[in-house]
């Protein structure tokens, strides 16, 4: 694809939020036979025990969050900077757990990233922010996009640091790196506009985040 098509514009992840969608645990109770009048009063215990009993209706669950997000994104040109031309992921599960997909699209009419007008789509695509004016995308932000570190982290490293580039280094501008800057930036191209207060989130897209979840 990328010989037919070129370099893709954005790698999305969409991660299992299993023990907190309502229409999750939903399917998890009639799977086990259970009433599901008030899904969200079950403790973290109740919700994990259901998961692990039913592993095929979790992964049927995330299978139908995929489709809906996808046919969203296929309508909606604003999302991701221009029209999807096309796409590719995969859905893995990591140590046996939760499923969680990698993503490649390729949309169309979108600026080169180094130019003003590229740097405009990164921004408006791609934020950072720990404070958004929206309460509720914020709690969002607070609850699910700050990173913690793990023993992932350290994966086939020799030294302390975090293979996922944490902490970020802030940036009063949104910049696009060059080769020799890119690589040093552990491959990523892009520095984000972040404070040292932001070090720790994760990039994210504003609608998906508000969307899926």
């Amino acid at each position: 694809m990328v010989r037919s098509l070129g370099p893709p514009t954005w790698f999305l992840t969409f991660s299992c939020n299993d023990l907190n969608w309502t229409d999750m645990i939903k399917a998890l109770l009639i799977a086990d036979g259970r009433d599901i009048a008030d899904p969200e009063h079950f403790t973290f215990s109740e919700r994990l025990l259901l998961v692990q009993r039913h592993p095929v209706v979790v992964a049927r669950q995330f299978t139908l969050q995929v489709n809906a997000i996808m046919q969203f994104l296929k309508r909606n040109q604003v999302c991701l900077g221009g029209p999807i031309e096309d796409f590719w992921y995969r859905v893995e599960f990591q140590n046996h757990g939760s499923p969680h997909l990698h993503m490649l699209v390729w949309c169309s009419n979108v600026p080169e990233f180094s130019t003003p007008q590229g740097i405009a789509v990164v921004e408006n695509v791609v934020s950072c922010s720990l404070n958004p004016d929206d309460p509720v995308l914020r709690k969002l932000v607070e609850d699910l996009q700050i990173h913690k570190h793990t023993a992932t982290c350290k994966k086939n490293r020799q030294d302390d640091g975090c293979r996922f580039g944490f902490p970020k280094q802030e940036s009063d501008n949104t910049v696009c790196l060059g080769p020799d800057e890119a690589l040093a930036n552990n491959g990523r191209f892009c520095l984000l506009k972040r404070t040292p207060e932001e070090s720790m989130v994760n990039n994210y897209n504003a609608i998906l985040l508000g969307s899926y979840v």
